[in-house]
């Protein structure tokens, strides 16, 4: 569970540390994250969660990231209720990426979070 946490504390800290963001002296506005809540959204989280889910099944000692990373939130949220949650709030996860992930540490590369 660290490693989630640190994986997804890792991803807020690059998206907020961009070079060419804007200054508050900026004089252009900024337009806003609109997140996209369609179906689609709901489709690929759960699409990523259950190919994590298969990498974790098929071998959980091998694969262990991957289980620590569809196991269900300290407050019980599983990943594809994380996932959309955090996507609303403008944090992309790049879950078709990760839907498509062939071994665990592509989920690294997928959340360029390494």
């Amino acid at each position: 569970m660290y490693k989630i946490k640190l994986l997804f504390l890792s991803l807020f800290l690059s998206s907020c540390l961009m070079p060419g963001t804007p200054s508050i002296d900026d004089p252009k506005p900024i337009d806003p994250v609109i997140p996209d809540t369609d179906s689609n959204v709901t489709y690929t989280c759960s699409t990523a969660e259950n190919r994590v889910q298969e990498l974790c099944s098929a071998d959980s000692v091998k694969n262990e990231y991957c289980c620590e990373v569809v196991k269900p939130t300290l407050k019980g949220k599983s990943f594809s209720e994380f996932c959309l949650d955090i996507q609303q709030d403008g944090v992309d996860l790049n879950v078709s990426c990760l839907s498509n992930i062939t071994s665990c540490s592509q989920i690294d590369v997928c959340t360029n979070s390494k």
